[in-house]
């Protein structure tokens, strides 16, 4: 009586699918705090322009 060990299945594993796409969950684009930094710019800007014409203009009781 001869005993043999049993067989092993082998079993190949299939990698996993790649992602067709991704960058499917990357939001792309320029976000939000851009945005609003650029606004803030701009509004700094504009009261830059403002204050030296309020400056320019002497008062009464200086003169």
């Amino acid at each position: 009586m001869t005993h043999e060990p049993p067989k092993l299945k082998t079993i190949l594993k299939t990698p996993p699918k790649q992602a067709t796409n991704p960058l499917q969950f990357v939001k792309v684009g320029p976000c939000s705090l851009y945005r609003t930094a650029q606004e803030q710019l701009q509004k700094v800007q504009e009261v830059k322009k403002i204050k030296p014409e309020v400056r320019d203009d002497p008062e009464d009781w200086q003169s």
